[in-house]
């Protein structure tokens, strides 16, 4: 297990609360997830994670906009910009993150923030400098105070999002802020900045940042599952409905009831029904586990080629279309869906599965 570090630096006259990258000791009260992330990472696990840039969770908005939600550290992200959460007097070793991008930017970001930004930062500020050593142009700093609501984490991360584009930026890392040492609920975190960065999504339609990271240490479990809960408010699991024995065929086949898309159940029942997954010759039937991406759902009928425009006036489309009970969803973008797996599956003289 990853030893967890604890930041012995806090100065009471100033907001000094930088993140520490893990989690402290689990809540044994903590129920905000499954228990197949309580998991122990040794070593070359967190390295091999590291590696692969592992993603736990992604979004897409408006088939421009990348969300991510990935393991790894800030400080070697390659990026336009990142987001520090430091003290409110910038001197950039008060925290645990903060501490490591100092080391891995060098020395010329601190004096960069002594020269030009003497005074201490407000709550909600944000100051930028360059990014030095790191592979990104930009460092966005910023301070937290302790846990508020929510307030003050929801206008730092969007003043953050709003100067990136300000500066035309294509790429920017968060960290998850606050669930380390200033302890912040991590399921309020994960809420707030997924919602944040989609009412930026949603605000600026023409914004150049496409590209959004929210990075997390694999250590930190009880954030891990937030992030994970939160993605499953936007991508549901579901079925598919089509009975496929290739897959390219699973863009092939399609309904027609709620619009000329590729249709999928929540329920596999439905699925793995004779109507939908005919057995072949040698007795099997088969379909898919896909994840969806189903976001904002309108209402189908038939001869649609692409979801319904919005009732807001904004101009933008449904990310999906469904039924009246939310039992069967039908998608129009190939980017919305992929398979995970192949299920192939019989019936006995009784009508049970295998």
């Amino acid at each position: 297990m990853f030893k967890k570090k604890i930041v012995d630096r806090i100065i009471d006259e100033d907001y000094c609360y930088g993140d520490s990258e893990s989690d402290n000791e689990d809540d044994p009260n903590d129920v905000s997830g499954s228990s197949s992330l309580d998991f122990e990472l040794t070593t070359s696990m967190t390295e091999e994670l590291f590696a692969e840039n592992f993603s736990i969770a992604e979004f897409l908005y408006s088939q421009k906009f990348h969300v991510r939600v990935k393991l790894g550290r800030l400080e070697i992200e390659k990026v336009d910009g990142i987001l520090n959460i430091t003290c409110s007097n910038l001197e950039l070793d008060g925290g645990q993150v903060s501490a490591a991008i100092l080391k891995t930017a060098g020395q010329a970001v601190q004096k960069e923030c002594d020269v030009k930004h003497p005074e201490p930062l407000e709550l909600g500020e944000i100051f930028v400098t360059s990014a030095a050593n790191l592979h990104a142009k930009y460092i966005f700093h910023g301070c937290c105070s302790l846990w508020d609501g929510g307030k003050n984490l929801s206008d730092l991360i969007s003043n953050v999002l709003v100067e990136a584009d300000r500066r035309k930026l294509q790429s920017f890392a968060l960290p998850v802020v606050g669930t380390g040492l200033l302890k912040y609920p991590p399921a309020e975190v994960a809420k707030i900045i997924v919602d944040q960065i989609e009412k930026f999504v949603m605000e600026n339609p023409d914004s150049t940042l496409t590209d959004i990271r929210i990075i997390l240490h694999p250590t930190n479990r009880s954030t891990m599952r937030s992030f994970i809960k939160v993605a499953d408010s936007v991508c549901v699991q579901f079925n598919s409905m089509m009975m496929v024995n290739d897959i390219d065929a699973l863009w092939k086949d399609s309904g027609t009831r709620h619009g000329d898309g590729v249709y999928f159940a929540a329920s596999p029942y439905m699925s793995g029904s004779v109507v939908f997954s005919p057995p072949d010759s040698q007795g099997n039937s088969y379909i898919y586990q896909a994840r969806v991406l189903i976001g904002r759902t309108g209402t189908g009928k038939p001869g649609l080629k692409e979801p319904p425009l919005m009732a807001d006036s904004s101009g933008r489309r449904y990310d999906s279309v469904s039924d009246a009970d939310g039992s069967i969803y039908a998608i129009f973008y190939d980017a919305h869906a992929y398979p995970e797996y192949l299920i192939i599956f019989r019936k006995d003289v009784f009508g049970n599965h295998h």
